[in-house]
């Protein structure tokens, strides 16, 4: 019977605690167990020209979740956050499950289907539960606390796994224990040409074939002492194999390279047409270094990836336009797509996206035309589009953490979808910023229509 087993892990956040920091007093928020996607709405009294996010929840979650802030010096680069006072605290709960993937499984083998002595019945009993331990289900909640009341410990945290003792490691030491940072440089892109080649070059140079088997039996030391052993492996041959080894090496991490790029395009073809309800499409023109080549035999080496071209396609006309010169909106979920498709490729364990101020400014224009038209003329011909509501789907399709910061307005989500809002409070006189964070829950749109009608006078 042939068995493989994957490890999957799930996280989801459960508490946050913002203590005298980041222009919050003491804050305390309960996040949807059940989900990975969390809605951060927010209101700005003050527009910031800061790079994102925006809110004091999300920026809490990057100094915990990220790290974009390991250590005093980096810290100095967010504004919001005054050192000397305050503390983070975060809970999370970790799910890890062991699926195991076989061959030939049957369901049967639960089931004694025939005759067998007390010793054979034995045996199936312990398979069977060896089975179940594999499927089973790893619980365990983190509770974890970062300080900046001390100048000196900027770069440790402190986190507890259920009731055992509390530890102290620094925050790349914690983040190895329990994130996967987004990686989407070279050096990743090629991972398994690295673990076939780079990794394992004593196997490479002794060699006596173009290919080989990297995972022949045998420790680094012995095939050492046996390399340098053989009579046949003089200083020259060593030099030819290594320089062929390197060279075989990059190339492969070349097209490992090229092949993820044209993955990337395909599924943010796939992601983008999802979130717009296939009203959009996107294509990426790629040109070909050999131009006049047959198509059967173009490959992917052949591709230019230096010129590639962006084009927008509206469905409905068959117009299309490069990438640039579409809506706003529009751009901002193309860029979305990106995000998320990198994320899931790289198996991320939390994204922050932002910057969806075109996008809010469209849903709400979009609703409110196409309720005013519908009035008027008493058909429901006009609709508008739930671009918002798509891209959590498709969100909450991963298993990743996704933490979504848009501005209070018209979401179009449907009802009682928890959320969380995030306030922003000016004080006139003396210039200070006070956040007012809050658990609350989506409500019917028409109930934030009327009141824009009212105050518009469409009635």
């Amino acid at each position: 019977m042939a068995e493989e087993n994957c490890d999957t892990t799930t996280l989801r956040i459960l508490k946050l605690s913002i203590i005298d920091c980041l222009n919050c007093q003491h804050d305390e928020l309960s996040f949807a167990p059940q989900s990975n996607v969390h809605l951060l709405l927010y209101n700005l009294e003050q527009q910031s020209k800061q790079a994102l996010p925006r809110t004091p929840v999300a920026q809490a979650l990057q100094l915990l979740c990220t790290l974009d802030y390991v250590d005093a010096q980096s810290l100095e680069r967010m504004p919001q956050l005054q050192l000397g006072k305050g503390e983070l605290r975060l809970t999370m709960k970790l799910e890890s499950k062991q699926q195991q993937r076989e061959a030939d499984y049957d369901s049967e083998l639960e089931l004694d289907m025939e005759p067998s002595t007390s010793a054979q019945a034995r045996e199936r009993e312990e398979q069977r539960r060896a089975r179940k331990r594999r499927r089973a289900v790893i619980n365990c909640e983190v509770r974890v606390v970062r300080r900046f009341d001390n100048e000196l410990e900027l770069h440790r945290m402190m986190y507890q796994i259920d009731e055992q003792p509390w530890q102290t490691v620094t925050v790349l030491e914690f983040h190895s224990l329990f994130f996967v940072q987004p990686a989407h440089g070279s050096e990743q892109l090629g991972g398994d040409a690295e673990q076939s080649y780079a990794r394992d070059w004593l196997r490479v140079i002794q060699a006596q074939e173009l290919s080989y088997n990297a995972s022949r039996d045998g420790n680094p030391f012995d095939i050492f002492v046996k390399l340098f052993n053989s009579q046949q492996a003089v200083p020259k041959q060593l030099l030819c194999k290594l320089t062929s080894a390197c060279v075989e090496c990059t190339e492969q991490l070349r097209l490992a390279e090229r092949r993820f790029v044209l993955q990337v395009f395909r599924h943010v073809r796939q992601m983008f047409e999802y979130i717009t309800d296939n009203d959009y499409s996107v294509w990426f023109f790629v040109p070909s270094l050999n131009r006049y080549e047959e198509l059967d035999r173009v490959h992917v080496d052949d591709f230019d990836l230096r010129n590639v071209r962006t084009s927008i396609k509206l469905t409905r006309d068959g117009s299309e336009f490069f990438w640039h010169h579409a809506e706003h909106n529009i751009k901002d979920i193309l860029h979305v797509a990106f995000q998320l498709v990198l994320a899931k490729l790289s198996r991320q364990s939390l994204l922050f996206i932002g910057s969806l101020e075109q996008l809010n400014d469209f849903i709400c224009l979009q609703y409110i035309k196409a309720a005013f038209m519908n009035s008027v003329y008493a058909k429901d011909h006009w609709y508008c589009a739930r671009y918002l509501h798509r891209m959590l789907e498709l969100a909450e399709s991963m298993e990743l953490l996704v933490i979504i910061e848009y501005p209070s307005g018209l979401t179009l989500l449907p009802e009682h979808r928890a959320v969380i809002k995030c306030i922003q409070q000016l004080d006139a006189l003396t210039g200070d910023v006070k956040w007012n964070l809050f658990e609350d829950i989506t409500l019917k749109s028409n109930a934030a229509l009327a009141q824009l009608q009212q105050a518009i006078n469409l009635n």
